[in-house]
């Protein structure tokens, strides 16, 4: 992946926004998700996910042909260095941010009258006083075509979150490989820190747990020391350019009993089955309810409602594989699949790959060797 090739997609992504909003006779848009101004503009701007109210917009002018950056006037060193197109900005406190931005696209063009709005982001306080503000253009909210945009990966990001899929993988081989009977959970979770900011990444999210907190989501890792046949499970993604990835890996102190064994191997063997059903027309609900008649079968459980998700932006994009799904999968969708298992005993066995939808069958962004067995920590201490 190179500078160029990043540019390319950019302009792509452009220009196929500008065709989609011409193609419902909207005369231009302003967007302001995080998401959303990162897809166009190639921007990151940190604040934009922290404070709220101080927004970012890529303004957007089918008349013209052109796409703008748009964003509060502290910001404006950091977005120049991100993006190729224009910036712009607005004053903060003293200016509302989305009549700004309405503001600049009318300048773009004068006559625009219909304009598309980023309503599911945008508070309802803020669209109000837009609507108080600047009455006489008629507002269209940004439906789920929009987001459905970012669905389908190109091959800049397909590329991009294997890269940051194999590294994640990497850097769990590698606590893994420097664990041992005594080690606490707080200094494995450092080691993991340590490898993310080491091969030049920012940490999206990570849970490392152990022995009797493999059952807790979202468990903060503690002073707990890893003790001879405790689980220990790792749920983390790194993040680059906005992108993010999601994986999730288990191991065991010393060598797994026959029911560990066996438990893993059911997890990886439902993994396979999902991955491999991963295709254009699938019936999503379908595929759900077969997953949740597997864990009866086995007499599990699980407390999620989702078996896989999209990825890229953020950590759950759609379509989101659920009882509920109504999205079709499509070619160029990448998608996490963990089916995570939960027994009567407290035990839970998760694992997370990243996949792509082909044409044909599915095609694996991490390493599915990474999970063929359990990881085994060694009995000794250090």
């Amino acid at each position: 992946m190179t500078a160029s090739d990043h540019s390319s997609a950019l302009f792509e992504r452009r220009a196929g926004f500008l065709e989609a909003l011409s193609a419902r006779n909207l005369a231009g848009a302003v967007v302001c998700s995080p998401e959303a101004v990162t897809w166009l503009s190639g921007a990151t701007i940190p604040t934009q996910r922290i404070m709220r109210d101080r927004l970012s917009m890529v303004v957007a002018s089918v008349a013209t042909g052109s796409v703008e950056l748009l964003t509060s006037t502290v910001e404006v060193n950091m977005a120049t260095r991100q993006t190729s197109i224009p910036v712009g900005s607005y004053v903060e406190f003293a200016e509302e941010p989305i009549v700004a931005g309405v503001r600049r696209l009318r300048a773009m063009d004068p006559k625009a009258t219909r304009i598309g709005i980023e309503t599911g982001y945008l508070s309802v306080d803020a669209f109000t006083r837009l609507q108080a503000q600047l009455s006489d253009p008629i507002y269209e909210p940004l439906g789920d075509w929009f987001p459905q945009l970012r669905q389908v990966k190109d091959t800049y990001e397909i590329d991009l979150l294997g890269e940051l899929g194999r590294h994640s993988e990497s850097i769990v081989a590698d606590v893994f490989a420097g664990a041992y009977v005594g080690v606490t959970e707080r200094r494995l979770y450092n080691d993991m820190l340590r490898g993310v900011h080491e091969r030049g990444f920012a940490l999206n999210h990570a849970t490392l747990s152990s022995g009797a907190n493999v059952n807790r989501s979202h468990h903060r890792a503690d002073e707990t020391p890893l003790s001879p046949g405790d689980l220990v499970r790792v749920d983390m993604g790194v993040s680059s350019g906005g992108y993010v990835s999601d994986i999730a890996r288990m191991a065991v102190v010393g060598e797994p009993s026959a029911r560990q064994a066996s438990r893993y191997r059911h997890a990886v063997e439902a993994e396979r089955w999902m991955i491999d059903r991963m295709r254009p027309g699938v019936d999503v609900p379908d595929l759900f309810r077969q997953w949740r008649q597997r864990l009866d079968q086995v007499g599990a459980s699980t407390s999620m409602a989702l078996v896989a998700h999209g990825i890229g932006l953020a950590l759950h994009e759609d379509p989101q594989l659920q009882r509920r799904s109504v999205q079709d999968l499509r070619p160029g969708m990448v998608l996490c699949v963990e089916p995570m298992i939960e027994y009567p005993d407290g035990e839970v066995y998760h694992i997370e790959d990243l996949v792509l939808v082909t044409e044909s069958a599915p095609r694996y962004l991490t390493d599915p060797a990474g999970v063929e067995a359990i990881t085994v920590i060694s009995g000794g201490s250090a």
